[in-house]
């Protein structure tokens, strides 16, 4: 009497018609009327065919391993119960064959692979092709359901993000909804971030309003993910390239202050010694697209003198007093438009007068709260004085209340006795912001070089002693800049002639700059 050994698998318990007792019965009368015994049985359930990683079947290999002198046959139910890997599955069942002795029976479909016999070979084949191509076919079938349901339908699938909730919609259709609790601390991790704040320290800051993601990176997660400004992650699908399309759920953040978080992650330049002296190293480049380095000379009287070269031999090796000059001058003739500006100033009275009101409520409830706790410290005296109360217990409140005290006074000598001042500085300085000179000197090294970014994208360079750029913010052109009065920098448009730039503040008539040769100038 032969003897076989039984491997069963199922993927889930959804598969019924497949089920483990079913595929058991199956064998078991195959074996009867094939006068087999059964050895042993195998069975993995809650395992995918895709691999060989599976506990039983390891075990099924140990056992033949040891015992395959005294085994005839590995029973299976159909192939794909075996492997639903083409390749693989025919090496491994090869190798059973040729190096144990052992046939691979498929009772469902009738076969018992013979590597030796072209029909069987074949067929087998045949079965467990069939097999992989359901899985490809499941996969295409799946992929384009997610590709469709986020690129045209913006739902997010899958677990959701710290700060939302899984929840469905009308339709029974998966949506996000916000977490109240959790979207707080989301916007809590934003806003340090961009004003330079370690993560390591907003990382603290959140665990103390209830943060409970763990591990080094449950920050950076945060940080990097589209699904927070409103956007969804669309992987690459077959043609269609990888893109973020707008959701149906509710932003936490807005766009603009995701993609500056995002640009901070993105890989930097080789790191600039920042220095005060040389503020446009690292913002400036030369004609060449590299980026300007500075440094000092020393001149015959023993002086040092500040400069900004290029790596390159022969190109650019400028003084940075005359480059400095050059850059005020022409900051000194850019300005925001005056119809945005009184759009600005009007919207930021309008938000700093509510804020006072607001303020005024609040000083109102501060001073009740500093009356009561003033109160509360006499009460706490007499009972001291009089006996009444341990020195313990007189410490401990008095520290307490003394503590909460000295805080109100603070916040309401802050606003509540320099309001008028305050509104004066704030007036003043917002008048200010149309100086971009002024803006620009007053600022940092980092802060320059920010701004540099913003006006000229990054794209500000220096050849035959004039600055040059192929892109100036449209913000600051509008029709009270006279074009041609500009000096001190041209405007490139590289790889095109005889072209026209227009430049112009939004709703505003365009105001032409007409070029000459491969760049147009404002001179």
């Amino acid at each position: 009497m032969k003897k076989g050994i039984v491997y069963l698998r199922i993927s889930n318990d959804k598969q019924s018609n497949h089920s483990i007792d079913g595929q058991q019965m199956m064998i078991q009368s195959w074996c009867e009327r094939n006068n087999v015994e059964i050895a042993d049985t195998f069975i993995d359930e809650g395992f995918s065919a895709r691999n060989f990683d599976r506990p039983d079947f390891k075990r099924l290999n140990n056992f033949i391993e040891k015992h395959h002198r005294t085994v005839d046959h590995l029973v299976v139910f159909a192939f794909d119960r075996f492997s639903r890997d083409a390749g693989e599955a025919i090496v491994a069942i090869k190798k059973l064959q040729r190096q144990y002795a052992i046939k691979v029976v498929s009772v469902s479909e009738g076969v018992t692979f013979d590597a030796d016999d072209p029909g069987s070979f074949f067929y087998a084949g045949l079965m467990l092709l069939k097999g992989e191509d359901e899985i490809i076919r499941n996969k295409v079938r799946m992929n384009m359901g997610i590709y469709t349901a986020k690129k045209r339908n913006g739902r997010f699938l899958g677990k959701a993000p710290y700060g939302y909730k899984n929840a469905p919609d009308q339709s029974r259709k998966p949506i996000l909804v916000v977490d109240n609790e959790e979207t707080n601390i989301v916007r809590v991790i934003y806003k340090p971030f961009l004003g330079d704040t370690p993560i390591s320290a907003i990382d603290g800051e959140a665990k103390k309003l209830g943060f409970r993601l763990k591990g080094n990176g449950a920050i950076q997660r945060i940080l990097k993910n589209p699904g927070y400004c409103g956007l969804i992650l669309v992987r690459a699908y077959r043609e269609h390239p990888e893109e973020l399309v707008k959701g149906i759920h509710t932003p936490i953040i807005d766009e603009t202050t995701w993609y500056r978080v995002q640009d901070r992650f993105r890989p930097q330049r080789q790191n600039v010694q920042i220095t005060d002296s040389l503020p446009l190293r690292g913002a400036l480049k030369c004609h060449c697209g590299e980026f300007l380095t500075g440094a000092a000379s020393r001149g015959a009287g023993g002086s040092y003198y500040f400069y900004y070269k290029c790596k390159k031999s022969g190109h650019n090796n400028i003084s940075a007093d005359k480059a400095h000059q050059q850059f005020k001058s022409i900051m000194q003739q850019l300005s925001i438009p005056v119809k945005i500006m009184q759009k600005v100033k009007k919207a930021s009275l309008q938000m700093f007068d509510a804020k006072v009101k607001d303020q005024k409520q609040i000083c109102i409830q501060q001073k009740l709260e500093l009356a009561e706790v003033d109160k509360r410290l006499r009460s706490l005296e007499e009972k001291w004085i009089n006996n009444q109360i341990e020195f313990e217990t007189y410490s401990h409140w008095q520290k307490s209340l003394t503590s909460q005290r000295r805080a109100l006074k603070a916040q309401l000598d802050v606003f509540g006795s320099k309001s008028d001042e305050i509104s004066e500085l704030f007036k003043d300085q917002l008048s200010k912001l149309s100086e971009l000179k002024t803006i620009y000197l007053q600022a940092t090294t980092i802060q320059k070089h920010q701004l540099i970014k913003l006006l000229f994208d990054n794209r500000l360079h220096y050849k035959d002693g004039t600055y040059r750029t192929p892109f100036l913010i449209n913000l600051l052109v509008d029709n009270n800049l006279n074009i041609s009065s500009l000096s001190g920098i041209i405007l490139e448009k590289k790889g095109e002639n005889n072209d026209v730039f227009s430049l112009r503040a939004p709703n505003e008539i365009r105001t032409h700059i007409v070029g000459t040769g491969n760049r147009n100038s404002i001179h």
